[in-house]
């Protein structure tokens, strides 16, 4: 029946739903990884202040990679959705570490197994339906605990399927 009616997923190679999270997160991500912007002069002291703090201890010393408005915008910033950007809550789970190519790669195999067994047991409404309540709730969790146990004037951020 498929996404229209909310039945079944049908026995398609790759249901709709899981088909169009998995473009939609890759997507995002060569977005994370190609839409940057300059650091702005208060993160550029602070990757000073970190590169000092590295050298001073004998750390290997490690230059981020430039900001990416992507995750400006969605990432799950505690403080930023706390004061009303509520999107993040879902946004979040689309959104993936730039650092590690596992991060996405793990999430997406496991996202892929999973969705393909849920859609075709379920349906493709109530795969989408799962999916964006479990981004939501595993956000919240996220939300409180950074609430409860932050140290202050630390930032909590989070981004990846995992949740979800």
């Amino acid at each position: 029946m498929g996404f229209a009616g909310g039945g079944g997923g049908g026995s398609a190679p790759w249901p709709p739903v899981t088909k169009w999270i998995l473009i939609v997160t890759i997507i995002v991500f060569v977005g994370q990884m190609f839409v940057t912007r300059e650091f702005t002069p208060q993160e550029l002291s602070k990757i000073e202040v970190m590169q000092e703090q590295q050298a001073a201890s004998g750390q290997r010393i490690t230059t981020p990679l430039q900001p990416s408005p992507v995750n400006d915008w969605g990432e799950l910033d505690t403080d930023k959705t706390i004061r009303g950007q509520v999107w993040r809550l879902v946004t979040c789970a689309f959104l993936h570490s730039r650092y590690s190519m596992m991060h996405i790669a793990f999430n997406m195999i496991l996202f892929v197994g999973m969705g393909m067994v849920i859609e075709r047991m379920y349906g493709s409404r109530e795969l989408l339906v799962f999916y964006l309540v479990a981004a939501v709730v595993a956000s919240l969790a996220f939300l409180l605990l950074e609430v409860l146990v932050r140290e202050p004037g630390q930032r909590g951020v989070a981004v990846g399927a995992s949740g979800a």
